[in-house]
Protein backbone atom coordinates (compact mmCIF):
# COMPACT_ATOMS: atom_id res chain seq x y z
CA UNK A 1 0.00 0.00 0.00
CA UNK A 2 0.99 3.74 -0.91
CA UNK A 3 2.15 5.15 2.12
CA UNK A 4 1.10 9.15 2.43
CA UNK A 5 3.66 11.71 3.89
CA UNK A 6 2.19 14.78 5.35
CA UNK A 7 3.52 18.12 3.95
CA UNK A 8 6.56 19.39 6.00
CA UNK A 9 7.04 22.98 3.71
CA UNK A 10 4.48 25.31 2.98
CA UNK A 11 5.34 24.35 -0.63
CA UNK A 12 4.44 21.09 -0.22
CA UNK A 13 1.16 21.93 1.56
CA UNK A 14 0.59 23.75 -1.50
CA UNK A 15 1.30 21.05 -4.11
CA UNK A 16 -0.99 18.60 -2.13
CA UNK A 17 -4.24 21.20 -1.74
CA UNK A 18 -3.67 23.34 -4.83
CA UNK A 19 -7.13 25.67 -5.56
CA UNK A 20 -9.51 23.80 -7.61
CA UNK A 21 -11.02 26.91 -8.79
CA UNK A 22 -8.18 29.06 -8.86
CA UNK A 23 -9.16 32.91 -8.93
CA UNK A 24 -9.75 34.36 -12.73
CA UNK A 25 -7.44 37.26 -13.77
CA UNK A 26 -9.17 40.02 -14.73
CA UNK A 27 -9.13 38.84 -18.21
CA UNK A 28 -10.62 35.65 -17.46
CA UNK A 29 -12.98 36.91 -16.36
CA UNK A 30 -14.05 39.43 -19.53
CA UNK A 31 -13.89 36.28 -21.62
CA UNK A 32 -15.95 34.27 -19.46
CA UNK A 33 -18.69 36.71 -19.07
CA UNK A 34 -18.80 36.77 -22.28
CA UNK A 35 -20.17 34.10 -23.10
CA UNK A 36 -23.02 34.59 -20.99
CA UNK A 37 -26.50 34.38 -23.00
CA UNK A 38 -28.41 36.18 -19.93
CA UNK A 39 -31.35 34.20 -20.46
CA UNK A 40 -34.69 35.51 -19.95
CA UNK A 41 -35.85 33.58 -17.37
CA UNK A 42 -32.19 32.75 -16.07
CA UNK A 43 -32.64 28.64 -15.12
CA UNK A 44 -29.04 29.29 -13.38
CA UNK A 45 -30.94 31.79 -10.83
CA UNK A 46 -33.87 29.28 -10.24
CA UNK A 47 -30.78 26.62 -9.04
CA UNK A 48 -29.41 28.98 -6.95
CA UNK A 49 -30.34 28.27 -2.96
CA UNK A 50 -29.78 31.86 -2.17
CA UNK A 51 -31.45 33.43 -5.29
CA UNK A 52 -28.45 35.24 -6.60
CA UNK A 53 -29.19 37.73 -9.64
CA UNK A 54 -26.47 35.72 -11.56
CA UNK A 55 -26.76 37.29 -15.56
CA UNK A 56 -26.88 40.78 -13.39
CA UNK A 57 -23.86 39.98 -11.76
CA UNK A 58 -22.11 38.39 -14.98
CA UNK A 59 -23.22 41.32 -16.97
CA UNK A 60 -21.49 44.00 -14.64
CA UNK A 61 -18.19 41.97 -14.49
CA UNK A 62 -18.47 41.94 -18.09
CA UNK A 63 -18.35 45.77 -18.05
CA UNK A 64 -16.39 46.47 -15.85
CA UNK A 65 -17.86 47.05 -12.76
CA UNK A 66 -16.73 44.26 -10.45
CA UNK A 67 -17.62 46.21 -7.45
CA UNK A 68 -21.58 46.18 -8.65
CA UNK A 69 -21.12 42.95 -8.92
CA UNK A 70 -19.96 41.99 -6.02
CA UNK A 71 -23.08 44.08 -4.08
CA UNK A 72 -25.42 42.16 -6.39
CA UNK A 73 -24.11 39.09 -4.93
CA UNK A 74 -23.94 40.13 -1.35
CA UNK A 75 -27.23 40.96 -1.89
CA UNK A 76 -28.74 38.09 -1.80
CA UNK A 77 -25.76 36.12 0.08
CA UNK A 78 -23.73 37.27 2.89
CA UNK A 79 -20.79 34.60 2.36
CA UNK A 80 -20.68 35.50 -1.28
CA UNK A 81 -17.20 34.75 -1.55
CA UNK A 82 -17.00 31.51 0.15
CA UNK A 83 -20.06 30.10 -1.75
CA UNK A 84 -18.52 30.99 -5.08
CA UNK A 85 -15.42 28.33 -3.81
CA UNK A 86 -17.50 25.94 -2.10
CA UNK A 87 -20.32 25.34 -3.36
CA UNK A 88 -21.57 22.25 -5.83
CA UNK A 89 -21.59 24.98 -8.58
CA UNK A 90 -21.49 21.66 -11.16
CA UNK A 91 -24.95 20.00 -9.11
CA UNK A 92 -26.46 23.88 -9.18
CA UNK A 93 -26.72 27.04 -10.96
CA UNK A 94 -23.93 25.95 -13.21
CA UNK A 95 -26.03 22.43 -13.90
CA UNK A 96 -28.90 24.71 -14.64
CA UNK A 97 -26.83 26.40 -17.40
CA UNK A 98 -28.63 26.44 -21.14
CA UNK A 99 -25.02 25.88 -22.40
CA UNK A 100 -25.38 22.01 -20.44
CA UNK A 101 -28.29 20.97 -23.66
CA UNK A 102 -25.60 22.22 -26.35
CA UNK A 103 -22.95 19.82 -24.98
CA UNK A 104 -21.32 23.42 -24.46
CA UNK A 105 -19.61 24.15 -21.29
CA UNK A 106 -21.49 26.07 -19.12
CA UNK A 107 -20.62 29.40 -17.64
CA UNK A 108 -17.93 29.44 -14.96
CA UNK A 109 -20.61 31.23 -12.29
CA UNK A 110 -18.43 30.03 -9.21
CA UNK A 111 -14.96 31.37 -10.15
CA UNK A 112 -16.92 34.66 -11.60
CA UNK A 113 -18.69 35.07 -8.27
CA UNK A 114 -15.44 34.67 -6.32
CA UNK A 115 -13.64 37.17 -8.80
CA UNK A 116 -15.73 39.75 -7.99
CA UNK A 117 -15.80 39.31 -4.22
CA UNK A 118 -12.79 38.64 -3.80
CA UNK A 119 -11.81 42.11 -5.38
CA UNK A 120 -13.55 43.93 -3.07
CA UNK A 121 -12.53 42.13 -0.20
CA UNK A 122 -9.04 42.73 -1.19
CA UNK A 123 -9.75 46.66 -1.53
CA UNK A 124 -12.15 46.76 1.45
CA UNK A 125 -14.69 48.51 -0.63
CA UNK A 126 -17.34 49.71 1.04
CA UNK A 127 -20.90 48.40 -0.31
CA UNK A 128 -23.22 48.81 2.55
CA UNK A 129 -24.12 51.25 5.13
CA UNK A 130 -25.54 50.80 8.15
CA UNK A 131 -29.58 50.97 9.27
CA UNK A 132 -30.39 53.79 11.51
CA UNK A 133 -29.60 52.94 14.81
CA UNK A 134 -33.12 51.34 16.20
CA UNK A 135 -31.80 51.34 20.17
CA UNK A 136 -32.05 47.22 19.99
CA UNK A 137 -29.87 45.18 20.84
CA UNK A 138 -29.48 41.18 19.66
CA UNK A 139 -27.37 38.49 20.67
CA UNK A 140 -26.21 35.70 18.10
CA UNK A 141 -24.79 32.55 19.14
CA UNK A 142 -22.95 31.44 17.12
CA UNK A 143 -20.37 32.98 14.30
CA UNK A 144 -20.76 30.36 11.34
CA UNK A 145 -22.49 31.26 7.93
CA UNK A 146 -26.13 31.80 10.04
CA UNK A 147 -24.58 34.12 12.60
CA UNK A 148 -22.73 36.27 10.26
CA UNK A 149 -25.95 36.56 8.02
CA UNK A 150 -27.63 37.18 10.73
CA UNK A 151 -25.71 39.82 12.09
CA UNK A 152 -25.73 41.96 8.95
CA UNK A 153 -29.01 41.54 8.39
CA UNK A 154 -29.46 43.15 11.22
CA UNK A 155 -27.21 45.65 11.28
CA UNK A 156 -28.99 46.98 7.75
CA UNK A 157 -32.52 47.22 10.19
CA UNK A 158 -29.92 49.49 12.52
CA UNK A 159 -30.15 46.79 15.44
CA UNK A 160 -26.67 46.23 17.72
CA UNK A 161 -25.40 43.11 17.50
CA UNK A 162 -22.93 41.01 19.74
CA UNK A 163 -22.13 37.58 18.67
CA UNK A 164 -20.83 34.83 20.88
CA UNK A 165 -18.54 32.37 19.45
CA UNK A 166 -17.93 28.77 21.20
CA UNK A 167 -14.70 28.39 19.26
CA UNK A 168 -11.28 30.73 18.85
CA UNK A 169 -11.78 31.19 14.90
CA UNK A 170 -15.27 32.62 13.58
CA UNK A 171 -16.82 31.44 9.87
CA UNK A 172 -17.82 27.91 11.69
CA UNK A 173 -18.03 25.74 8.51
CA UNK A 174 -15.59 27.75 6.35
CA UNK A 175 -12.84 27.14 8.59
CA UNK A 176 -13.53 24.09 10.22
CA UNK A 177 -15.00 21.60 7.79
CA UNK A 178 -13.66 22.92 3.78
CA UNK A 179 -10.60 21.44 2.70
CA UNK A 180 -8.05 24.47 1.90
CA UNK A 181 -8.36 23.16 -2.11
CA UNK A 182 -11.84 24.30 -1.67
CA UNK A 183 -11.10 27.38 0.11
CA UNK A 184 -8.18 28.65 2.64
CA UNK A 185 -8.65 29.78 6.19
CA UNK A 186 -7.26 33.20 4.99
CA UNK A 187 -9.93 33.21 2.35
CA UNK A 188 -12.77 32.58 4.98
CA UNK A 189 -11.18 34.88 8.06
CA UNK A 190 -10.60 37.92 4.90
CA UNK A 191 -13.85 37.68 4.01
CA UNK A 192 -15.29 37.14 7.61
CA UNK A 193 -13.20 40.67 8.61
CA UNK A 194 -14.31 42.35 5.19
CA UNK A 195 -18.10 41.96 6.91
CA UNK A 196 -17.27 43.03 10.28
CA UNK A 197 -15.97 45.95 9.08
CA UNK A 198 -18.59 46.77 6.75
CA UNK A 199 -21.27 46.31 9.57
CA UNK A 200 -19.24 46.87 13.14
CA UNK A 201 -20.86 44.06 14.89
CA UNK A 202 -19.12 42.66 17.95
CA UNK A 203 -17.79 38.55 17.95
CA UNK A 204 -16.72 37.25 21.72
CA UNK A 205 -14.55 34.36 20.86
CA UNK A 206 -14.33 30.97 23.08
CA UNK A 207 -17.09 32.11 24.74
CA UNK A 208 -19.81 29.20 24.69
CA UNK A 209 -22.98 30.05 25.75
CA UNK A 210 -23.54 26.62 27.58
CA UNK A 211 -26.29 26.48 30.03
CA UNK A 212 -29.80 27.64 31.54
CA UNK A 213 -27.82 30.74 32.97
CA UNK A 214 -26.18 31.90 30.02
CA UNK A 215 -29.25 31.78 28.25
CA UNK A 216 -31.00 33.77 31.01
CA UNK A 217 -28.26 36.43 30.79
CA UNK A 218 -28.41 36.67 27.56
CA UNK A 219 -32.62 37.07 27.79
CA UNK A 220 -31.96 39.96 30.45
CA UNK A 221 -29.39 41.60 28.02
CA UNK A 222 -30.70 41.61 25.05
CA UNK A 223 -34.23 42.15 23.06
CA UNK A 224 -33.65 39.13 20.67
CA UNK A 225 -31.41 35.81 20.70
CA UNK A 226 -30.57 34.51 17.01
CA UNK A 227 -29.32 30.95 17.72
CA UNK A 228 -26.97 29.40 14.59
CA UNK A 229 -24.92 26.68 16.33
CA UNK A 230 -24.20 24.65 13.19
CA UNK A 231 -23.93 21.23 12.28
CA UNK A 232 -21.95 19.60 15.09
CA UNK A 233 -20.15 16.85 15.16
CA UNK A 234 -19.94 14.54 12.45
CA UNK A 235 -23.27 11.82 12.80
CA UNK A 236 -22.06 8.32 13.44
CA UNK A 237 -22.70 5.19 11.41
CA UNK A 238 -22.81 2.42 14.06
CA UNK A 239 -20.47 -0.06 12.56
CA UNK A 240 -17.92 -1.59 14.50
CA UNK A 241 -14.25 0.17 15.31
CA UNK A 242 -15.96 3.38 14.53
CA UNK A 243 -14.98 4.53 17.98
CA UNK A 244 -11.15 3.15 17.77
CA UNK A 245 -8.54 5.63 17.89
CA UNK A 246 -7.65 7.34 14.26
CA UNK A 247 -11.22 6.71 13.05
CA UNK A 248 -12.29 10.32 12.19
CA UNK A 249 -15.38 11.69 10.85
CA UNK A 250 -15.50 13.63 7.84
CA UNK A 251 -15.68 16.96 9.32
CA UNK A 252 -13.14 16.38 12.06
CA UNK A 253 -10.65 15.02 9.27
CA UNK A 254 -10.95 18.49 7.18
CA UNK A 255 -10.36 20.52 10.10
CA UNK A 256 -6.97 18.84 10.72
CA UNK A 257 -5.90 18.63 7.64
CA UNK A 258 -5.18 22.63 7.51
CA UNK A 259 -3.68 22.37 11.41
CA UNK A 260 -1.01 20.49 9.74
CA UNK A 261 -0.48 23.33 7.34
CA UNK A 262 3.08 24.70 8.31
CA UNK A 263 2.30 28.70 8.23
CA UNK A 264 2.06 30.91 11.12
CA UNK A 265 -1.54 32.75 11.12
CA UNK A 266 -2.39 35.59 13.56
CA UNK A 267 -4.86 38.34 14.33
CA UNK A 268 -3.95 42.19 15.18
CA UNK A 269 -6.93 42.83 17.49
CA UNK A 270 -6.40 46.14 17.60
CA UNK A 271 -7.70 46.60 14.08
CA UNK A 272 -9.47 43.33 13.21
CA UNK A 273 -7.30 42.33 10.21
CA UNK A 274 -6.11 39.07 9.27
CA UNK A 275 -2.25 38.61 8.10
CA UNK A 276 -0.38 35.94 7.56
CA UNK A 277 3.41 35.65 8.71
CA UNK A 278 5.88 32.61 7.44
CA UNK A 279 9.15 31.43 9.35
CA UNK A 280 12.34 29.78 8.95
CA UNK A 281 13.60 27.89 11.74
CA UNK A 282 12.29 28.50 15.67
CA UNK A 283 12.51 31.81 17.52
CA UNK A 284 10.84 33.02 20.31
CA UNK A 285 9.30 36.95 20.66
CA UNK A 286 7.24 38.36 23.44
CA UNK A 287 3.78 39.65 22.50
CA UNK A 288 1.64 41.94 23.93
CA UNK A 289 -0.51 41.03 27.09
CA UNK A 290 2.50 39.27 27.94
CA UNK A 291 1.91 35.95 25.55
CA UNK A 292 5.00 34.52 23.47
CA UNK A 293 5.05 32.58 20.80
CA UNK A 294 7.17 29.72 19.13
CA UNK A 295 7.81 30.54 15.15
CA UNK A 296 7.94 27.04 14.46
CA UNK A 297 5.49 25.95 11.66
CA UNK A 298 1.66 26.78 13.12
CA UNK A 299 0.81 28.24 16.32
CA UNK A 300 -3.17 28.74 16.81
CA UNK A 301 -5.70 31.25 18.12
CA UNK A 302 -5.20 31.90 22.07
CA UNK A 303 -8.81 33.42 22.05
CA UNK A 304 -8.20 36.16 24.43
CA UNK A 305 -9.04 39.47 23.35
CA UNK A 306 -5.95 41.18 22.74
CA UNK A 307 -3.86 38.33 22.26
CA UNK A 308 -2.16 37.26 19.68
CA UNK A 309 -0.91 33.52 20.17
CA UNK A 310 -2.26 31.80 17.35
CA UNK A 311 -1.86 27.44 17.62
CA UNK A 312 0.19 25.54 19.73
CA UNK A 313 2.30 23.16 17.58
CA UNK A 314 5.39 20.73 18.56
CA UNK A 315 8.92 21.97 18.27
CA UNK A 316 11.81 20.12 17.72
CA UNK A 317 14.34 22.67 18.53
CA UNK A 318 16.45 21.98 21.72
CA UNK A 319 16.81 25.47 22.76
CA UNK A 320 12.88 25.18 22.58
CA UNK A 321 12.80 22.13 24.66
CA UNK A 322 11.27 20.33 21.77
CA UNK A 323 7.95 21.60 22.87
CA UNK A 324 5.87 24.82 22.78
CA UNK A 325 4.03 25.27 25.84
CA UNK A 326 0.40 26.87 25.60
CA UNK A 327 1.18 30.32 26.90
CA UNK A 328 -1.83 32.26 28.64
CA UNK A 329 -2.35 36.15 28.60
Amino acid sequence: MAEYKKPTTEAEFNANFHPKKPLMTDTEAYYESSRCLYCYDAPCVTACPTGIDIPQFIRQINSGTNEGAAKTIYDSNWMGHACGNVCPTEELCEGACVYNHSDVKPIEIGRLQAHATAEVIRTKKKLFRVGKDTGKKVAVIGAGPAGISAACELRMLGHAVTIYEARALPSGLCVHGVAPYKLTNEEALDEMAYLQEQFGFDVHYNKAIAGRADLEKLEKDFDAIFIGIGLGSTSKLGVIGEDKKGVLGALEYAEGIEDEAPQITYREQGDRAWRRKHSNGCRQRKLPNGCRECYHRLPPWCGRDGCLLVRVRPCEEEWCEGIVQRYTC
